[in-house]
């Protein structure tokens, strides 16, 4: 999966699915912040952008949040190492090598190029 093969509406989704995590963790920690105005509008903005963009796109969008994660919580853990960090790291892992067998069984019609599917509709 290089990124030749991606289409804009693939590369659109993606960025969604990165802006509408972000939105929730930032939600979560304003949250713990007792910053309840802020976090309310990110909370609502994230969900919004889900319900628009990912409702029929739910595996999609596990994909790229877990993967979103992973990397940012990946990348800064030999460098700042503390153990949320490393837990995300690792759940977040466990959870893509989790989903990628879960949806081999679930779609066992769908090969390796067949990803783009995920970003149309969940395959029935």
């Amino acid at each position: 999966m290089s990124l030749k093969n991606w289409t804009p509406k693939v590369g659109a989704l993606v960025f969604l699915g990165f802006l509408c995590t972000f939105l929730f963790i930032a939600s979560l920690f304003r949250f713990w912040e007792h910053q309840w105005t802020s976090a309310t509008w990110r909370l609502i903005l994230s969900l919004l952008i889900f319900l628009i963009f990912f409702r029929h796109r739910r595996f999609a969008f596990a994909m790229v949040a877990l993967s979103s994660i992973l990397v940012n919580a990946g990348m800064s853990a030999p460098f700042h190492p503390s153990v949320p960090g490393i837990a995300a790291t690792v759940v977040s892992a466990f959870l893509l090598y989790w989903l990628a067998v879960w949806g081999t069984r679930r779609y066992p019609h769908l090969k390796g190029k067949d990803w783009k599917t995920f970003f149309d509709r969940d395959p029935e």
